[in-house]
């Protein structure tokens, strides 16, 4: 089993922020220049202009980068769903059908404004067999969306 938390030192200067961003900036371009082909922490290291030794002080391995890359994407999906829920202002007799489909609207927004990364996080992690570890990360915010709709009063299904 892969090991997917990433245990290496987080940037707290400002240098090493930029190192660190820099690594990530790098994955996404060879992510999304050769879909994911090319994707080697050698060439990671090469595109972000660092050493690899910098680079594994930051992420173990390829696997770690991209598993921070999802969660960072995820995680910003996720709160720009629960952004739109708080700020949805639901009448009293809302239909639920419409609610879910406002929101369902709302979630692939997200997801086509930056269609190739979505693409290609979930291609790349099935590649390296931690496709069910990303696919969890989704899950949650599918479930704040259910439970919203839930939460709702409602006239009728139809």
């Amino acid at each position: 089993m892969l090991c997917l938390q990433n245990d290496r030192k987080r940037p707290k200067q400002i240098r090493s922020q930029v190192i660190f961003h820099s690594i990530l900036d790098a994955s996404v371009k060879i992510l999304l220049d050769h879909s994911g082909r090319h994707f080697t922490t050698n060439n990671v290291a090469h595109v972000a202009g660092i050493s690899i030794g910098s680079l594994y002080q930051y992420f173990s391995s390829k696997e770690a980068i991209l598993m921070y890359l999802a969660k960072s994407y995820f995680g910003e999906q996720d709160a720009y769903i629960v952004n739109y829920l708080k700020s949805m202002n639901v009448p009293i007799a809302s239909d639920r059908k419409k609610l879910g489909e406002n929101i369902i609207d709302n979630f692939y927004h997200f997801i086509f404004q930056q269609p190739q990364i979505s693409r290609l996080l979930f291609d790349y992690a099935h590649k390296l067999g931690v496709y069910a570890e990303l696919r969890d990360l989704t899950a949650n915010t599918v479930q704040k969306i259910y439970d919203f709709i839930l939460q709702q009063p409602y006239r009728d299904w139809e």
